[in-house]
């Protein structure tokens, strides 16, 4: 007889214990679509500048992938094409990414194709990130983020606010 009361029992707990872990992962997916922002600085490069840019982003796209809108920006696919820091840069340390494998504290980095939201004095512009920004590694009192341009006669400067949100495996790592 006590073995079929402690069966019982145990049952019972392993069922309680499953909803548990069931609900927890729930809880964790739903928290886990939190959009962040940051406060950040907005420059610009553009194939063949001083930084020695190229028409080739990062992520193997070039130019000829690209459409331009009418602020002279490049956009893939409707969203503005930006570089960022690299979550597989900042893991390198050869090539140019050797140059660039430790980020500031409080600092954000991306993978390639990371689709975030730019706004600039209240216009919000979807972004896709396709490139690495070398000055997104500087200590600065605002990260740098680059958006891809024509030329040098579509200079950009400003401070802006980047808004994303926190994937699941994110998360996990924390």
């Amino acid at each position: 007889m006590k073995k079929k009361t402690f069966k019982k029992k145990l049952k019972k707990k392993f069922k309680v214990f499953i909803i548990i872990f069931v609900l927890a992962i729930l809880l964790f997916l739903i928290n886990s679509n939190k959009v962040l922002s940051q406060d950040i600085r907005l420059t610009y490069y553009y194939p063949n500048d001083d930084t020695g840019s190229t028409k080739t982003t990062a992520s193997g796209l070039d130019i000829d992938d690209f459409q331009l809108n009418t602020n002279g920006w490049y956009t893939y696919n409707d969203k503005v094409v930006i570089a960022a820091a690299i979550n597989r840069c900042t893991l390198s340390n050869q090539g140019i990414c050797g140059n660039y494998n430790q980020l500031p504290e409080n600092f954000n980095q991306f993978n390639i194709y990371d689709e975030v939201t730019i706004a600039i004095e209240d216009v919000e512009y979807p972004a896709i990130i396709l490139d690495i920004c070398g000055a997104s590694y500087w200590e600065e009192e605002y990260q740098r983020y680059d958006i891809f341009v024509k030329n040098s006669s579509y200079p950009i400067d400003e401070f802006a606010k980047l808004s994303y949100k926190v994937k699941v495996y994110k998360l996990m790592l924390e």
